[in-house]
């Protein structure tokens, strides 16, 4: 039987550019993660399988959620990603459901409510 030459997985994992959109080398990677800087550079490389041990200790170290490391390329992705990243943890929950209706391509069109008037606002905290 032939063996199969494709490379490991056929889930993308988008370690170095998470690790690149962090500015951090494999060494520093490793030395923060415990994990080879070997077996970094082999996952990067895709030839070697990702557990989900790793996944979990990158997420960690590059601060974002275990699903951005196989779905999201922050590299190409980066306005988009600072906005959400600089949303509060407390509302990033709502904001993932929004982005979620909005994506789905047979939803009815709403409209969302004009913003308030940003001077009246501000006007009644400075005198409330």
């Amino acid at each position: 039987m032939k063996r199969d030459s494709r490379p490991y997985g056929r889930m993308r994992l988008f370690l170095a550019e998470w690790r690149e959109y962090r500015a951090l080398t494999q060494d520093q990677l490793s030395e923060t993660t415990g994990i080879a800087k070997s077996t970094i550079s082999r996952l990067e490389n895709r030839e070697m399988p990702v557990n989900e041990r790793h996944i979990y200790k990158f997420a960690d170290a590059l601060r974002c959620e275990p699903i951005d490391l196989l779905t999201w390329n922050p590299l190409s992705d980066r306005p988009l990603l600072n906005l959400f990243q600089s949303i509060p943890d407390t509302k990033r929950r709502e904001a993932r459901r929004i982005l979620q209706i909005l994506a789905e391509p047979d939803q009815t069109p709403y409209e969302i409510e004009p913003a308030a008037d940003t001077a009246a606002i501000e006007q009644d905290e400075r005198h409330g």
